[in-house]
């Protein structure tokens, strides 16, 4: 019997790291790429994967990649893990340097690694029968939604080199897998994305019923690679059940923003929360749905110190303030 091997990148942490210690569990052969060489050793110690250190926007360390895989031969499933976001600007006020890391990271290495792995993930199909190339890109790659911007840009443009490779590779026994997660509460992800502001990372997910996990997204992953060889999950996509769409999973429930007009209000109304009132200030659809779903009136959000973009109400600021607010306080 063959002893399939696997790669996985972005393996230090997160799903990455999940996916590594499951693949481990059921008897795959690993290697786990990664920036971080503590990470991946304590990962290599827990689990017995084999690890490699590498950038992989800089094609120096991908080819050096590709060189101590070959070393040992063919791999039978490359897990494109690695990937990144930063920042909930607007497409107007964020920052292009951000979106060139982005596409970086969540584009253009990808296409480096599948480039440079193509070669030993036909070796190990024609030892086995197929290959597997697991693409994990985002619902944020299928939904725009306000603050994604560069996000949704780079991960649309993963979904779209997914398409393109699956048809390129048509007649080759290499099983093309998309993976598209939703909310997913990992110890870095929004964290990095808020720059490092913990307060703001852990309000994300305040009050949501079950968000999804690093280990339930490993466990799709290892499914999609263990089904039999002639079935292919071309897009699986993935959210908790308290959530229906991009950034709209809030404190109770789902809540669809409703109220689309761009009227203004006069402070103080307790109806429909506008996008823009008479003051200038913008509320996005999150914004509003908790608002209005908690009984936060304009006046109340107009009260609210935003931390967001040009002093912006975000939802970490809105959920703070339905927290501290003192009980039995009704704003119908």
């Amino acid at each position: 019997m063959v002893q399939r091997r696997a790669v996985v990148t972005g393996a230090s942490s997160g799903i990455g790291a999940a996916t590594v210690r499951l693949l481990r569990l059921r008897g795959w052969d690993v290697v786990g790429v990664a920036r971080r060489t503590e990470r991946l050793e304590v990962l290599a110690k827990e689990t017995g994967a084999s690890v490699f250190t590498a950038d992989l926007t800089d094609q120096t360390q991908v080819d050096g990649l590709r060189d101590f895989l070959q070393k040992d031969g063919p791999i039978h499933a490359l897990v494109n893990n690695a990937g990144g976001a930063f920042g909930l600007d607007s497409v107007e006020e964020s920052d292009p340097d951000d979106w060139s890391r982005m596409f970086d990271v969540n584009v253009v290495a990808v296409k480096r690694v599948t480039t440079a792995l193509l070669p030993l993930l036909r070796d190990g199909a024609r030892e086995s029968g197929n290959a597997d190339i697991v693409m994990l890109t985002s619902i944020a790659g299928h939904v725009p939604y306000e603050g994604g911007g560069g996000y949704n840009a780079s991960k649309f443009a993963t979904h779209a080199m997914t398409g393109v490779l699956r048809l390129e590779l048509s007649g080759e026994p290499i099983r093309v897998i998309e993976i598209a997660p939703g909310m997913v509460k990992t110890d870095e992800f929004t964290l990095k994305r808020l720059g490092g502001d913990q307060e703001r990372a852990d309000a994300v997910y305040a009050g949501v019923d079950n968000p999804l996990t690093a280990e339930d997204i490993a466990d799709v992953i290892v499914l999609s690679v263990e089904l039999a060889g002639h079935v292919n999950l071309d897009l699986v996509t993935v959210k908790p059940v308290a959530q229906a769409a991009p950034e709209t999973a809030t404190v109770a429930a789902e809540v669809v923003p409703s109220h689309e007009s761009t009227a203004t209000a006069p402070a103080g109304d307790s109806g429909p929360i506008p996008r823009r009132d008479d003051a200038g200030n913008f509320y996005s659809p999150l914004v509003r749905s908790i608002a209005e779903a908690e009984g936060v009136s304009l006046a109340e959000l107009q009260s609210i110190e935003g931390t967001g973009s040009e002093g912006r109400v975000s939802k970490a600021d809105i959920l703070l303030f339905v927290e501290s607010r003192p009980a039995g306080l009704c704003t119908w």
